[in-house]
């Protein structure tokens, strides 16, 4: 499986300003943009989750080879396909790897340090990650974060949970949020 040319790339400074995970962010994106850009050129191992989004939003054409070729390949027929035979769920993983990367130089930059401490939210699964290619004193920073964020999280959803014992859902986001920050955006990551 081959992409037709890069997606539109957004610098993740400018996903790093709204309220959520930024890794989570750019990789949705581009995960989403996945299956308009791919071209079949030899039979390509699919989850259910990308077999689908190709099925869904690829162009006719290109979803056709790719599940011609998949018909005709031997591999299909001797075996189902798991995420970690995936070839978009590879791309996906390399994309967020970069994006890690990219959030990683940028944190040395003065304004995205500034809004590390002050701004940031980061779901768990790249908290972690990010920890592990930081020096220590931004570690030390991180960790931080992950505790604030976590603490005002459990605030609100003891809030929403109290208003909701009473027959008010309002503020209902607070649990998208809170999956977020515990599994990462949905559908982004096997």
């Amino acid at each position: 499986m081959k992409t037709e040319g890069d997606s539109e790339r957004y610098p993740i400074t400018r996903l790093a300003v709204k309220r959520g995970c930024p890794v989570c962010a750019a990789v949705k994106h581009f995960q989403e943009s996945l299956p308009k850009q791919l071209r079949a050129e030899e039979p390509t191992p699919l989850c259910n989750f990308h077999a689908w989004s190709l099925a869904k939003s690829a162009p006719a054409e290109v979803a056709a080879s790719i599940f011609l070729g998949a018909l005709r390949s031997k591999e299909w027929d001797t075996s189902p396909t798991s995420p970690s035979s995936c070839a978009a769920c590879k791309k996906v993983h390399e994309e967020e790897i970069t994006r890690l990367e990219e959030v990683t130089t940028e944190l040395e930059r003065p304004p995205i340090a500034e809004w590390l401490e002050q701004h940031a939210v980061f779901c768990l699964r790249h908290i972690h990650l990010l920890k592990k290619r930081v020096p220590a004193p931004l570690q030390e920073i991180i960790e931080k974060l992950r505790i604030e964020n976590k603490a005002k999280l459990g605030a609100e959803l003891e809030e929403f949970l109290r208003q909701s014992r009473h027959g008010d859902r309002t503020g209902g986001g607070v649990l998208g949020r809170a999956a977020e920050f515990l599994v990462a955006q949905r559908g982004i990551l096997d």
